[in-house]
């Protein structure tokens, strides 16, 4: 793991220990390790597909569509991003698709898919509003939601809420048990919202160690 870590001058690294907070018993292993928890905290939520009914509720002029019915993978990679970084919005900003291709490229969940909406009376080129991308393996009949994203200016008008439910729809069609998304802070709200449960919290525990190559 040694080309994963950035080594400190004094040849330590900064490892982390992710845990679901209700493992008691191993958080006051890591304490006693002398590992402290950092502030702020993501939280596992999940949704059973086939034990629901949800409806696509959509403002006019807008659309939900799957990844395979919208072609312009670059609107959809750059769209996700202006919704995680507002600053970027502009109607030519283009980014790096390092980490969208590598999502679509993952030979371990073959019948992953995405899910977006888009606007149909944008007049800028991308149209692009909310989009997520869905990890589904087929055999456990689980599916892990990740990224989400909806751009700054279309929140607030159950875009992404309808978005998540056309998810839900997919996986459900797909034959998907159990969806997860994580999130944190007060993200967390928005998936409750969109009938998704909190399972648990989840704690990042750090602790400066040193390795001898």
């Amino acid at each position: 793991m040694w080309p994963l870590f950035d080594f400190g001058e004094d040849g330590n690294i900064d490892f982390c220990v992710i845990l679901h907070d209700s493992l008691k018993d191993r958080v006051e292993i890591l304490k006693k390790l002398g590992y402290e928890k950092q502030q702020g905290e993501d939280y596992d939520n999940y949704v059973y597909p086939q034990e629901t009914s949800f409806s696509i509720d959509l403002p006019d002029g807008f659309k939900l569509v799957y990844g395979d019915e919208y072609t312009d993978e670059v609107n959809k990679w750059s769209a996700c991003s202006m919704g995680f970084h507002p600053e970027y919005e502009s109607p030519d900003y283009r980014n790096s698709m390092s980490a969208y291709n590598l999502r679509k490229e993952s030979p371990l969940y073959k019948d992953s898919f995405e899910c977006l909406v888009i606007d149909e009376n944008c007049k800028e080129p991308n149209d692009v509003c909310s989009y997520c991308f869905v990890y589904v393996d087929k055999n456990s009949k689980t599916a892990f939601i990740e990224p989400v994203s909806t751009r700054e200016k279309y929140r607030h008008k159950g875009i992404g809420t309808a978005m998540m439910h056309g998810v839900i729809l997919k996986c459900k069609e797909l034959g998907v048990e159990k969806c997860y998304v994580n999130s944190y802070d007060w993200r967390r709200k928005f998936y409750n919202a969109a009938g998704f449960i909190t399972e648990d919290s989840i704690g990042f525990w750090t602790k400066k160690i040193e390795i001898r190559k």
